[in-house]
């Protein structure tokens, strides 16, 4: 007589914590956006994503924004920004992209834009073989253009990309010849590394320069002592 067979092992299926819901697993699935331990390429679309969607929110709103209070500011920003996102098919942390674009175009306009005696002309413009992000007129140095990067790993500032794609608007910017005083490179995440590439190909720092945001608020408000008098500006550029 053969022996008998052994139980049948029972197969269990897998379980969640009596806390968590089918629902919330679902939503809580690592979407494109969410760079929290994500791969590398993965990242990089979050980046991408984020600084597209600054750049047209403040191709949209700079010429109001650059007059408004902080608080006022964000009132502009916020609900644009989520039209932008859901305009966007951003799925996954909508309301943490929503806010990290405000945030990202708040920063920009409160801390690095020119001030309004500096005339703002427009985004998107194109410069050599691409777009660069943002183009202004300064009343005595002339045209100048901002290229604003968006990324938290402030190691990709100049990656092979970046440095093509600002050898071509600096080649561009050279046309204008001695009407323009170059491109602003606009690190977010690594301001200290901000730059002033000129379209002679000399590269200076941001800081050292009559175009840092320092210099152009100083600017600001010389010309508001002077009740507008340009004559103002040419030595306080000199100084710089």
């Amino acid at each position: 007589m053969s022996e008998p067979l052994p139980p049948r092992p029972r197969t269990v299926a897998p379980t969640r914590p009596p806390h968590v819901r089918a629902g919330h697993l679902r939503r809580s699935r690592r979407s494109v956006l969410d760079d929290i331990a994500a791969p590398r390429s993965a990242s990089l679309d979050f980046d991408r994503i984020v600084g597209k969607l600054v750049h047209q929110l403040l191709a949209d709103t700079l010429d109001t924004a650059r007059e408004l209070s902080p608080s006022a500011l964000v009132d502009l920003l916020y609900p644009q920004a989520a039209a932008l996102v859901a305009q966007e098919g951003v799925r996954g942390r909508r309301q943490a992209v929503e806010t990290r674009i405000t945030s990202l175009a708040s920063h920009y306009v409160q801390r690095l834009a020119p001030p309004s005696f500096v005339a703002y002309l427009g985004a998107e413009q194109t410069l050599g073989a691409g777009r660069i992000d943002l183009t202004y007129e300064h009343p005595t140095l002339g045209i100048f253009f901002d290229e604003l990067k968006t990324w938290k790993n402030p190691r990709l500032l100049l990656d092979d990309a970046t440095v093509a794609q600002l050898d071509r608007f600096v080649r561009g910017s050279a046309t204008y010849g001695s009407a323009c005083a170059g491109v602003r490179l606009l690190p977010v995440s690594a301001l200290a590394d901000a730059r002033l590439h000129r379209p002679d190909g000399v590269v200076a720092p941001l800081t050292a320069t009559a175009l840092s945001p320092v210099a152009l608020r100083q600017q600001q408000h010389a010309l508001i002592a002077a009740g507008g008098d340009l004559a103002v500006l040419p030595e306080m550029e000199a100084a710089a």
